[in-house]
């Protein structure tokens, strides 16, 4: 997507529709939400990849920033921004979300990977997962999953609300257990459907 097509014009000001700017670590993230973007059918909905290999937190962060200063994003503006990505390490990723906070950018984060919020979509679990773990789980329910599959965006969409219920009643478990929701700590978890609930409450 090239400069263009999200700037604000000058100073910032305009009587647009606030711009949903969506840094994702991946393209499984960017795939889902090009989905949904086309679901709702908002232009001023941006998702974005990197054009780098440094993808950690911290660099999404950075990134996020670049991206709003270069274009007029602003949080005044009621401009809208969430970087969407899997556990990382704890250290590394409190310092994104604590550089994250300053510029009031919401940290969509999933422990262990997005493929925990495509199980959601199926069944409910507390169960600690690594990739391998959750991935080999959702297989169950979709057994020729890969990654970067367009479709798979399109089978979930009939199933949102079990994933939406889900999500909420696990983060609800983890925060009445105490577990930092940031960390291995509330593993497993995913605070996708916070960034999902957004798209679609208007």
């Amino acid at each position: 997507m090239s400069k263009q097509s999200f700037h604000r014009g000058r100073g910032g000001s305009r009587a647009k529709k606030p711009v949903l700017l969506i840094i994702c670590e991946g393209e499984t993230e960017k795939l889902y939400f090009k989905e949904l973007k086309s679901e709702v059918r908002l232009a001023s909905i941006n998702i974005v990849i990197p054009k780098t290999k440094e993808r950690d937190p911290l660099n999404l962060v950075n990134y996020a920033r670049k991206i709003s200063n270069e274009n007029g994003y602003s949080i005044k503006d009621s401009d809208n921004v969430w970087i969407v990505f899997d556990m990382d390490d704890t250290k590394r990723v409190k310092k994104a979300i604590h550089e994250a906070n300053k510029s009031k950018y919401n940290m969509a984060l999933s422990i262990p990977s997005i493929e925990l919020w495509y199980l959601l979509h199926y069944q409910y679990t507390t169960s600690i997962m690594d990739n391998m773990e959750v991935k080999s789980q959702l297989k169950r329910h979709l057994p020729n999953y890969k990654k970067t599959d367009p479709g798979v965006p399109l089978i979930l969409c009939e199933k949102r609300g079990m994933a939406l219920k889900n999500a909420n009643k696990l983060l609800k478990h983890h925060s009445g257990d105490n577990h930092d929701l940031y960390s291995e700590e509330a593993n497993p978890v995913t605070h996708v459907f916070k960034l999902v609930e957004s798209i679609f409450k208007d």
